[in-house]
């Protein structure tokens, strides 16, 4: 039981004793008691001094653990190398400008417009998968 191990009573026992009737620190260990921090500390700790005085010691410095990089996902394909072809069904948009459907201007998006936006702009929409069609077939 983590109270033999700790000597502090959990909450649940705190309510138990509580029920009892019973004081909590009653139940406490005497270790946690005023007295027995009064005595731990009341020798003077000497200031330390500084590393040039230390003891030289033989064994070698300590030194940070090796870092092993955690094992990932596969990738779905390799990644192909600048000179080799892409997927010939597969249109590369590398180095196209684009253009906003909202001023029709080139070169850049929703972000970076600055112009209000039109009312007979044409906004597209996801459709939705009808799950309930669906289920009826």
């Amino acid at each position: 039981m983590a109270w033999d191990l700790t000597g502090i009573p959990y909450g649940h026992d705190v309510a138990a004793i509580y029920q009892m009737r019973g004081i909590p620190e009653d139940y406490v260990s005497t270790y946690y008691s005023k007295d027995s921090f009064m005595r731990a500390y009341a020798l003077a700790v000497g200031a330390m001094p500084s590393e040039e005085h230390w003891p030289q010691s033989k064994v070698v410095s300590l030194q940070p653990p090796k870092y092993n990089r955690a094992p990932e996902r596969p990738r779905k394909a390799r990644k192909k190398a600048p000179y080799q072809q892409q997927s010939p069904s597969k249109i590369s948009k590398k180095g196209a400008t684009t253009k906003f459907g909202n001023c029709r201007k080139m070169g850049h998006n929703a972000q970076g417009c600055k112009a209000p936006p039109t009312p007979n702009r044409k906004v597209y929409k996801k459709k939705k998968k009808n799950v309930a069609s669906r289920q009826n077939e």
